[in-house]
């Protein structure tokens, strides 16, 4: 608890003695803060095992890719769906849309490269999207 002093506004000049006052800077809200991101954390490491990576996918690092994902502000399915919604995309070439968000994907070097198209084929596939061959 961080404890913030200071005089309380009935002293005066003459007054040498100042009365604490003590405000509690944490409200039960900042630990809500810290369940909601490990519950968004588990929920993002179970859905990277069970969904997106799959094929026995080791905990630990999908944990990991969850926890970056959540630093990346992508906290659920949802989120990460909208930010990859392929369809809103302006371009009819599936391609360059597919160029696009591969990019996107690269660019996490914290993500095997493996995974991260495992990544792309589960979005692609989530919005029935057509998945042209991945650009290695």
């Amino acid at each position: 608890m961080k404890r913030v002093t200071g005089f309380d506004s009935a002293s005066t000049a003459s007054d040498t003695k100042p009365s604490a006052t003590i405000i509690d800077l944490l409200s039960d809200s900042d630990n809500d803060d810290d369940i909601d991101e490990n519950d968004a954390v588990l929920a993002l490491t179970q859905l990277l095992q069970e969904e997106v990576i799959a094929h026995r996918a080791v905990r630990k690092e999908m944990e990991g890719y969850a926890r970056n994902l959540f630093e990346l502000g992508l906290h659920s399915k949802e989120m990460i769906l909208d930010v990859f919604d392929l369809n809103l995309i302006d371009g009819d070439d599936d391609s360059k849309i597919m160029d696009m968000a591969s990019e996107i994907v690269k660019g996490w070097k914290w993500m095997k490269k493996y995974h991260g198209e495992k990544f792309l084929e589960w979005v692609c596939d989530q919005q029935k999207h057509s998945l042209p061959s991945i650009k290695k």
